[in-house]
């Protein structure tokens, strides 16, 4: 499964199969490898997913199941070091009455639980079915992180989901194969918790994804006068920093009067541009970016608001396709 922020443009879109191209493939935000095998991909879509992970700073995440992980002999294949466990290190297989539970780092992190306190969650936990299949995996990596975990008769802690980065982006694990018992014990069909606990777990990997613009502003003095330093840096269309292109933003102060301006590239990092700009009034401020240059204008605007004034300094920004 390939994620984008919007559902796809049209009947054709992946109509020829899994992108075999980065420019195909980098258009996405993630991807979900759901119980399929590595020989599905050819060698080369094969290096594109690691290359979509460490290059694109893609989030992806494999699904346990049958021809997950090793029995899906990933373990010779580039994604072997995507991947936040070691494919190629077994485990003997472990029994079924297997317990779900969170460890202390999912404990810490929102997207891994439902609701907002901890009586709530832990009733919650309490409800969840014993599930019978486990990917095992005998170590986890270096710097990898363990947020939920299986517990087996005989007490021994198994990871069931694992993440970590790898190059500029983050990929994951879950290691349990039989998640959807979840949905068939439930008591109510109402109390739909796993649909909510996935809904959150694909917003965590693609909430940092790179995208082809990205802008900020910050706060500075021009002598003793407030300015805002607006800064946007470009990607191409293999997420590589940009250069030769021309930005320009157009800023409405809260009068509705515009103003434009032009970035400058900059001495230090490369597709890197910047502006400065001085607020006059008090009242959101909207700044309009738009880049064109070899590839022509890029398929995105954003919309920067900001305040001058000194208790309501922030930043809101709005990207569209």
């Amino acid at each position: 499964m390939c994620i984008r922020d919007m559902n796809t443009r049209d009947e054709q879109e992946l109509s020829g199969g899994f992108p075999k191209t980065k420019a195909e493939l980098f258009e996405y935000d993630g991807l979900i490898l759901d119980d399929i095998e590595a020989g599905f991909f050819s060698q080369d879509q094969q290096k594109l997913l690691d290359r979509f992970v460490a290059e694109r700073g893609g989030g992806l995440l494999m699904l346990g199941g049958r021809d997950s992980f090793r029995h899906g002999a990933w373990h010779k294949t580039p994604l072997r070091d995507v991947l936040p466990i070691y494919l190629d290190q077994t485990e003997e297989p472990v029994g079924s009455q297997l317990k779900w539970n969170l460890t202390r780092e999912g404990w810490l992190e929102p997207w891994m639980r439902v609701y907002p306190t901890e009586i709530e969650e832990q009733e919650r936990l309490k409800k969840v079915p014993n599930l019978e299949i486990l990917n095992t995996a005998r170590q986890t990596k270096p710097g990898s992180r363990v947020f939920a975990e299986l517990t087996d008769a005989n007490g021994t802690h198994h990871p069931a989901v694992v993440a970590h980065q790898y190059g500029q982006g983050r990929a994951g694990a879950v290691l349990a194969g039989d998640l959807w018992r979840w949905a068939m014990k439930r008591e109510e069909v109402s109390d739909d918790d796993l649909g909510q606990s996935w809904r959150q777990m694909l917003r965590w990997l693609v909430a940092d994804v790179p995208q082809r613009m990205k802008a900020s502003i910050e706060w500075i003095k021009i002598g003793e006068t407030p300015a805002v330093e607006i800064e946007v840096r470009l990607r191409d269309k293999e997420y590589q920093p940009r250069e030769n292109s021309v930005v320009k933003i157009l800023i409405t102060d809260p009068d509705g009067k515009k103003v434009e301006l032009t970035a400058e590239p900059s001495l230090l990092e490369t597709g890197l541009f910047a502006a400065t700009y001085l607020p006059r009034l008090t009242g959101a401020y909207k700044a309009e970016l738009t880049a064109t240059g070899e590839e022509s204008q890029l398929p995105q605007t954003c919309l920067l608001y900001t305040s001058p004034s000194p208790r309501d300094r922030h930043l809101d920004r709005v990207c569209r396709l």
